[in-house]
């Protein structure tokens, strides 16, 4: 599976055991009001639940913990930790999640066979403010061709739908920071859309 780090951060693939961590996150309100529920998880259980949907243990790896994507659901999501230790964070743990994903186009006409990959991430309240999310998010772009050619199986898509070019991200209209960091990793505003939960949404597009 694709690891890798960046100057400040290493970044693997999420695993069972990252669980407690992964919850204390998302546990969070302020955390949690930008996410796809928009409501924080009460229980662990929910974060699993969370971590395991659309994907499931990796049967060939030998660390039987390990988060690999499904082909009925194409999706990886990656571990954020720090490499060196901060006075927030002091001892190892997962301070955010970051991951792309295959899913239909919002802007897209109902029924269209259109999807996108799009770029997600979240991190805990202690590691905001601190260029993480950019830092992430450029360097995943990096393996953005890795990435896909691994949820993709060696490079074969899918004949059924069609796949828009680039990466794609979307944010909430009042998430005025996931939207600079969006900018800074040249991503340029093409359109809005309202979710399921009824917000207003910013989309976004770079040609990675």
């Amino acid at each position: 599976m694709i690891s890798f780090q960046t100057t400040r951060l290493d970044i693997r693939p999420l695993v069972l055991s990252d669980a407690e961590d992964v919850f204390e996150m998302r546990r969070d309100p302020e955390v949690a009001k930008w996410g796809s529920s928009g409501t924080p998880d009460t229980t662990i259980s929910q974060t699993i639940d969370w971590m395991l949907s659309s994907c499931g243990p990796a049967a060939s790896d030998t660390n039987d913990t390990t988060i690999s994507p499904k082909k009925t659901y194409l999706k990886l999501v990656f571990a954020i930790r720090e490499l060196q230790p901060s006075t927030i964070f002091p001892e190892p743990k997962v301070i955010g999640t970051i991951g792309i994903k295959r899913l239909a186009m919002p802007l897209g006409p109902v029924g269209s066979n259109r999807v996108r990959w799009e770029l997600g991430y979240g991190f805990h309240v202690g590691a905001w403010g601190k260029g993480y999310a950019t830092e992430a998010a450029r360097g995943v772009m990096g393996h953005f061709g890795e990435i896909k050619w691994v949820l993709e199986g060696q490079g074969q898509g899918d004949d059924a739908v069609v796949v828009a070019d680039g990466l794609w991200a979307a944010t909430a209209e009042e998430n005025l920071g996931s939207q600079a960091v969006l900018r800074k990793c040249g991503f340029g505003f093409v359109g809005e859309f309202v979710d399921e939960l009824g917000r207003k949404n910013l989309d976004f597009q770079v040609l990675a």
